[in-house]
Formats: C-alpha cells, sequence, structure tokens
C-alpha cells in the first residue's frame, strides 16, 4: 500500500514486527509452528527451528557477500585464454584501480557531546581539525573515514558551534581497518570517485554526471544535449575495477514561462503542464521537481531575508 494509506488505516498485528535498523519477518519453521529472526541485524537465532534471516542493514554489515564479487570464470580454470584458433586484443571500459602499498582506509565512529543531531552542524565543527586530520577524510555525520591511523585508540577534541560558540566535545573511537571485503569500502570507492567528477567541473542530475560546457544544441527541436559517464566501482574476482560508459542528458530549452504563455488560460493550463516536470535554475545547475503554483505571489512580493525583507526581482537584480 501507499505511504499514505499506510499512515491511516488500522494496522492489525499480522507477523511481521518492526524494530530500529532492522526488520523481522515470520516465516513457517520446519516444526510448523510460526518462527522469527532476532532482529539484531545478525541473520539467524540459532535455535535450529527453520528462523528466518533478518532483513535489513544488519545484513550488509562487514562482509559483502559472495554475490557482490563479481566471478567470471569457474574455480578451477586458472587462465582466461583459449588453446584454439587466433589470438584477438580486445579493448573494454574497465579499468583496475591499484591501491599504494602504503595507503589504507580505517574507521572511526563520532560522539558528540552535548548532542547535535543536525549533520550540517556535525560536519561544520569537524572541519575545525583539517590540521590534525587532514584534508583526505571523509565525514557522513555519524562515522568517519581517514587514510591513516590516528596515534590513540579514542581521539577526543574540541569544536565551537559557530552560531552560538557553543563548546563541544568530539570523541573518535577506532573501529577497524578496512579491507576490500568489507561492504563500506566499496561505498567509500564510489565516493570519491564522484568527488573527482565534481572537481572535473561535471554536473549531477539524477544519479550520473554531465558536462554542461560541452553540450550541443538543437534548435529546431528546442533541445541542448549534455554528455556524461555512468561509473561504477566493482570488486571483480581479486581486482577492483572501475566500469565507465558513456551517458547524455537531453534538456529542453523552452521555459516554465513558456509554458504559461502558450495556454489560453495559465491557470487552467499551465498546471497541468509544469505540475511534477523537473526543472533546472540556470545559475547554479540545480534541479527542482514543481509540487504546486502559488497565484498569490509575483516578482514583487517580499520574502525575510538577512533580518529584512526584500522583493523577488530585489534579491536577483543583486
Amino acid at each position: 500500500v501507499s505511504r499514505a494509506q499506510y499512515r491511516g488505516a488500522d494496522r492489525p498485528l499480522i507477523g511481521i514486527s518492526e524494530q530500529m535498523g532492522a526488520m523481522r519477518v515470520s516465516t513457517e519453521g520446519s516444526n510448523g509452528s510460526t518462527t522469527h529472526g532476532s532482529g539484531n541485524g545478525n541473520g539467524d537465532n540459532g535455535n535450529g527451528n527453520g528462523a528466518s534471516r533478518s532483513v535489513g542493514r544488519g545484513m550488509m554489515r562487514g562482509r559483502r557477500e559472495l554475490s557482490q564479487i563479481m566471478i567470471t570464470r569457474p574455480q578451477n580454470i586458472l587462465q582466461k585464454r583459449g588453446t584454439h584458433g587466433n589470438a584477438i586484443y580486445l579493448v573494454t571500459n574497465y579499468f583496475r584501480l591499484e591501491k599504494k602499498n602504503d595507503w589504507k582506509l580505517c574507521l572511526y565512529h563520532v560522539d558528540f557531546s552535548p548532542d547535535e543531531d543536525r549533520t550540517f552542524i556535525r560536519k561544520k565543527m569537524m572541519r575545525q581539525h583539517k590540521e590534525s586530520l587532514g584534508d583526505e577524510y571523509l565525514f557522513d555525520g555519524m562515522q568517519l573515514y581517514l587514510p591513516k591511523k590516528l596515534a590513540n585508540e579514542v581521539t577526543e577534541l574540541a569544536s565551537k558551534r559557530e552560531e552560538d560558540d557553543s563548546v563541544y566535545q568530539i570523541k573518535l573511537k577506532f573501529i577497524k581497518e578496512l579491507d576490500g571485503l568489507d561492504s563500506q569500502y566499496l561505498q567509500i570507492m564510489n565516493i570519491i570517485l564522484r568527488r573527482c567528477l565534481e572537481y572535473l567541473g561535471l554536473t549531477l542530475l539524477g544519479r550520473n554526471y554531465f558536462n554542461p560546457k560541452a553540450e550541443t544544441r538543437d534548435e529546431r527541436h528546442r533541445i541542448k544535449i549534455w554528455p556524461g559517464y555512468t561509473t561504477s566501482i566493482r570488486q571483480h574476482e581479486n581486482a577492483l575495477l572501475l566500469n565507465v560508459d558513456i551517458a547524455h542528458k537531453f534538456l529542453r530549452t523552452d521555459t516554465a514561462y513558456d509554458a504559461f504563455k502558450k495556454g489560453r488560460n495559465p491557470r487552467v493550463d499551465a498546471p497541468k503542464v509544469l505540475l511534477g516536470c523537473i526543472v533546472m535554475t540556470t545559475y547554479n545547475d540545480k534541479t527542482y521537481r514543481i509540487d504546486d503554483i502559488d497565484w498569490e505571489l509575483s516578482p514583487k512580493s517580499k520574502f525575510p531575508y538577512k533580518g529584512g525583507e526584500i522583493t523577488y526581482m530585489e534579491y536577483y537584480e543583486k
């Protein structure tokens, strides 16, 4: 059922129990009785009665499942080379990622005291320690990834929150050094890759990155085309491989204002065309979905700005 229906309906217990971070799904055990997984992310509850595997984040913690590692030859075949016929040379769009001998990826759990729930504030306070941590760190608000191990198992730092100068204690607790078989390892590799694409000046649209500087236009059909890339890093047998494919994004060159001008009755015709559409603001190449049209506002309407009020026209002029 839809989320709205689920929230509004009576939800009797039907054999599915939910817990924070994992879901327990009831199954018929081998003896015909209903059994449950433990729901703690460990898999089964060890009672031997056909207990179900728990479904949730816990299933993917630690080592990656074998299905995530691409196996392209039988285990008994030592090399992918034929014994008869003519040799041919092939080039693929897979690139081996070579790791430096002294490079590592260390995982730390981060606690803030007092608590701070806003992730962007946590990241701001963590940036105050670039000198001690270095520029090459990744922080998602809860976990910190470093290419080196700090001197102590537990490291304590102090930061100030900019908005009120409150002092926070930050505790970094070393968890482990990740290797190529850890589930988080590939996630971090893909995050680093996406940052590299951003540094190249590419623009994120949807899940892929495109190059607006290399666009081509077709004025007859009122579209422009951005070339881009789809990328993926995966474990292929004993190597990490980067796969790169070509992608293109087709963008209409007509504007939302054009849609208003086309209809005889904008209040009736414009919503039919615009609601649900994705639009892009060309001054920053960000995309938004149109959920509704506020007919009470105009470019001369005011909104709060830096302790006062300003019209939309004045804001964009400045």
